[in-house]
C-alpha cells in the first residue's frame, strides 16, 4: 500500500478558499461597478432627454413668435401701401385742382381782357357818331306856320348793337343815338334833304370824317389783335411750364391728362379765331356802309 500523506491537504483547502473568494468579491465589485455605470448613464440619458425636450418646446415657442411676427410684417407692409397710394391720390388731386384753378383765372383774364378791348373799340367808333349830331333842315324864320308846336326825339341804333352777340362773354348794352326831328307839315314830309340820300349813318359824315373813323379802328383792331397773341402765348408758355412741372413731380403724364391738356389748346385757339372773326366783322360793315 502506498504511503498517505495527511499535511498538505489543508493549506490547499486555504488557498482554493482564498482564490474563491478573491474571485467573488472581485466579481461582486465588477457587477457593482457596472451597475454604477449604467445607473449614471441612465441618469444622463434622462437629463438629454429633458434637455431636448426643453429645446424642442422653446424652439416650437420661436417659430411661433416668428411666424405671427411675419403676419405684422405683412399686415404692415399692405397698410403702408395703401397709405402710398392714398397720397399719391390725395396729391394728384390737389395738384388737379389748382391746374384747373389756374386754367379758369387764366380763362377769366383773356375774357375781361377781351371784354375791355372790345368794349373801348365800341366806344372810339361810337365817340364820332355821340359828336356828330344831325342837323334839321333849315327853315325860314317866316315859315311859322308849317311847324309844329312839339319836337319829338328818334332814337337811331348804331349798327353795333344790332346782331352784337358774343359767345363767351355778356352782350354790351345797346347803344343808340338821340336825334331831335322837328315834326314837319305834310307838304313838306316828301322833301328829302342831299345828305339824307346816303343809307344808315355813313351819310351823315363827311368823306374826311369817314376815313379817319375808319383808319381808327383799323388801328384799334391791330392792336387788339396783337394784345389776343400775346396773351395767347402767355397762356401757352404757362401751361406748358405747369406741364413741365408735372412731369418733373409725378413722372410721365397719363394719356387722359394729354388729352385734357389738347383740348384745352384747341379750344384757346377756337376762342381767340371767334374774337378775331368778331372783331372783323364791324370792320367789313363799315366798309360796305
Amino acid at each position: 500500500m502506498p504511503p498517505t500523506s495527511s499535511a498538505p491537504k489543508p493549506e490547499r483547502d486555504n488557498l482554493q478558499w482564498v482564490k474563491l473568494k478573491t474571485y467573488i468579491t472581485n466579481r461582486r465589485n465588477e457587477e457593482i461597478q457596472e451597475k454604477e455605470k449604467e445607473e449614471e448613464l441612465a441618469k444622463k440619458r434622462k437629463l438629454l432627454e429633458e434637455e431636448y425636450l426643453k429645446t424642442k418646446e422653446e424652439l416650437e415657442k420661436v417659430q411661433k413668435e416668428i411666424t405671427e411676427k411675419n403676419g405684422l410684417l405683412k399686415q404692415y407692409g399692405d397698410e403702408k401701401h395703401e397709405l402710398f397710394s392714398q397720397l399719391k391720390k390725395v396729391l394728384l388731386d390737389d395738384d388737379n385742382r389748382k391746374r384747373i384753378e389756374s386754367e379758369k383765372n387764366e380763362h377769366t383774364l383773356l375774357l375781361n381782357n377781351l371784354n375791355h378791348s372790345n368794349q373801348a373799340q365800341i366806344f372810339i367808333s361810337q365817340a364820332p357818331m355821340s359828336n356828330s349830331t344831325i342837323q334839321p333842315l333849315p327853315l325860314n324864320s317866316s315859315s311859322s306856320i308849317y311847324k309844329l308846336p312839339m319836337a319829338t326825339a328818334t332814337v337811331i341804333p348804331t349798327p353795333h348793337s344790332i346782331n352784337n352777340k358774343r359767345t363767351h362773354s355778356p352782350a354790351p348794352l345797346p347803344t343808340s343815338i338821340a336825334v331831335q326831328q322837328p315834326q314837319l307839315h305834310p307838304s313838306y314830309a316828301a322833301y328829302k334833304h342831299p345828305m339824307s340820300a346816303t343809307s344808315g349813318n355813313a351819310g351823315m359824315f363827311s368823306a374826311q370824317q369817314q376815313m379817319k373813323l375808319n383808319e381808327e379802328q383799323q388801328k384799334h383792331i391791330a392792336l387788339s389783335q396783337q394784345q389776343l397773341r400775346q396773351q395767347h402765348q402767355q397762356a401757352s408758355q404757362q401751361h406748358q411750364q405747369q406741364q413741365s412741372s408735372q412731369q418733373s413731380r409725378g413722372g410721365p403724364m397719363s394719356h387722359h391728362q394729354q388729352a385734357q391738356n389738347n383740348e384745352y389748346i384747341q379750344r384757346n385757339i377756337m376762342n381767340w379765331q371767334q374774337q378775331q372773326q368778331q372783331q372783323q366783322k364791324p370792320q367789313h360793315h363799315h366798309q360796305q356802309l
